[in-house]
């Protein structure tokens, strides 16, 4: 003891007021508890983990000793109910016989948790350098009508082309392997009346 609870107990002890253990630890709380208008087992009840597993199981001590008439399947209940959602879900699992069973369920959940969040939960693949940004060559859409330049032989123009052995695209020549000079559409229209 230090401060004023030393000094409390000195004068205490002096003016024999202490005449037995039942009477300082109630002395005690009237000194230096909360009020007595405080409820410990409501406010155990409604108790939840604000931040840290340990905060949580201090505070969650610290009320259930000031508390009376609770069952340890009472204080278990309160104790799993009270942990974050993550935790409390292993634990229904896991499903602790005790309050001391519960503590330590529910560290090594929450260990096992803080591992698994330390690994990144989906593949994301790292970025390659690059000089500069790619450029996507824009390609021409085929036109939805045939331009004014197209050329459209006709069955009748394509037999006689074949004849003269000239390039259905140009007027060259056509032989194995011959390339056009210059770049043509052609079209060709298939006339399924002829009865085939």
């Amino acid at each position: 003891m230090a401060g004023s609870a030393l000094q409390w107990f000195h004068w205490m002890y002096t003016t024999a007021q202490l005449t037995s253990w039942p009477e300082f630890a109630r002395a005690l709380e009237v000194r230096f508890g909360p009020s007595s208008c405080i409820d410990f087992e409501v406010t155990l009840l409604k108790l939840k983990q604000p931040s840290t597993l340990e905060a949580f199981m201090e505070e969650f001590a610290a009320l259930s000793t000031r508390t009376t008439g609770l069952s340890q399947s009472n204080l278990l209940n309160c104790f799993i109910s009270g942990v974050k959602d993550e935790i409390h879900r292993e634990l229904l699992l896991l499903r602790p016989q005790n309050f001391q069973e519960a503590m330590g369920m529910a560290k090594v959940v929450r260990d096992k948790l803080e591992a698994t969040k330390s690994y990144p939960s989906k593949f994301v693949p790292t970025k390659l350098p690059t000089s500069a940004p790619l450029a996507l060559e824009k390609l021409p859409s085929l036109p939805s009508r045939l331009p004014p330049s197209a050329k459209r032989l006709t069955p009748a123009e394509m037999a006689a082309r074949r004849e003269k052995g000239l390039c259905f695209n140009c007027e060259e020549k056509f032989s194995p392997g011959h390339r056009c000079k210059g770049k043509h559409l052609l079209y060709i229209v298939r006339n399924d009346d002829d009865g085939d």
